[in-house]
Order: structure tokens, then sequence, then C-alpha cells
């Protein structure tokens, strides 16, 4: 089901599915911790000082993840990011990381932002389901990439992540199936 305003639950300045809507645990965070404090050492720059953009939102605890990591630059706003990167409005920063919606052209339209030649080489760290590095529009916008290639590797969790929604923001349901979301 897609929810816009108007509808019961959080409104957004764009079209969401419920499905989508699942904020990242605090665990996936602490496991790229050390990747984030090697590229503040490798930029020069302290856990504070590092400007982190997460164009995904859903209801904000990504900033609060991470502020209790340290990290304390974050920007995570209730913006159409398809539209912000069209004007090529982004805010400045030093570090890429995102949860994406998986539903629709989602990852093919952030894989396409994220290996562009505008978009340089910044570092970009994605949480995605395993079935995504076996689609063309990864390998093409990746390895294959002829002008702005990049090597991705990965980081698996020891256990998986458990995904909570927004209070309020799915149908209510007799099971519990629909109250937490893992990919």
């Amino acid at each position: 089901k897609r929810l816009e305003s108007g509808d019961n639950g959080p409104s957004f300045p764009y079209k969401t599915d419920e499905d989508d809507h699942c904020e990242t645990p605090l665990q996936a965070y602490a496991d790229i911790q050390s990747i984030l404090d090697a590229l503040c050492k490798s930029m020069g720059k302290s856990k504070s000082s590092l400007k982190i953009y997460d164009p995904y939102f859903c209801n904000g605890s990504v900033v609060n993840h991470l502020k209790s990591l340290g990290y304390t630059n974050v920007y995570n706003k209730k913006e159409d990011c398809y539209a912000v990167w069209e004007t090529q409005g982004e805010p400045t920063f030093d570090v890429f990381i995102t949860n994406p919606p998986y539903s629709a052209d989602h990852i093919d339209k952030l894989m396409t932002y994220i290996t562009s030649t505008k978009f340089g080489t910044k570092p970009w760290l994605l949480l995605m389901p395993n079935w995504v590095h076996k689609k063309d529009y990864f390998e093409n916008s990746t390895t294959k990439n002829q002008i702005n290639a990049s090597y991705p590797f990965y980081v698996v969790p020891k256990k998986r992540y458990v995904y909570v929604p927004p209070p309020d923001f799915r149908e209510k349901k007799a099971s519990d199936v629909h109250k937490k979301s893992s990919p």
C-alpha cells in the first residue's frame, strides 16, 4: 500500500510504500563504526566534524543512533531526495550512508546517483539485501562502470537485523507478522 498526505499515519512530501518504512537498528550502525572511525582518521576529521548524509528519511532515528556513537553531524531530512539530487541541492557531506527503500526502482536510482561522476569518489555505505549485488543495475553501476568504476566490499552482520516501523505507520494487523521487517 502506498501512503500519501491525508492517509492515516505520518505524511511525506513524496509517495511511500509502508513496507519500505522501517527504522534501521542501532546495531547496523555499530557494525560500521570501525569503518567510520577509519574514514575520520583518513580525512583528518573528528567524529563530530564528519559530515554524514542519509537521503532516505523514515522517522529520523538514524540521527539519534549515529549521535549515540559520537557522530553528531548527520543530515537526514523528510525531503524527496530524487528532486534534491536532480537540482544538485544535496548538503555538503563527507560520507554517504543509507538503508534505501527496496521496492520499485529506488536501489537502481540510488546506484546511478552514487556512482555518477558528479557524486565523485566520496565513500558510501549501503545497507541492502544480499540479492542486490547480483542485479545488472548494481554491476553496471560499480564494477562494470566504464567511467567511474568502484569495487565495493561487504560487511555481513553476525545476526539478521530486525527493522521496526515507526509507530502508527502500518495498518493494524491481527497477527504480529507485520510489526517488524527483516529482509
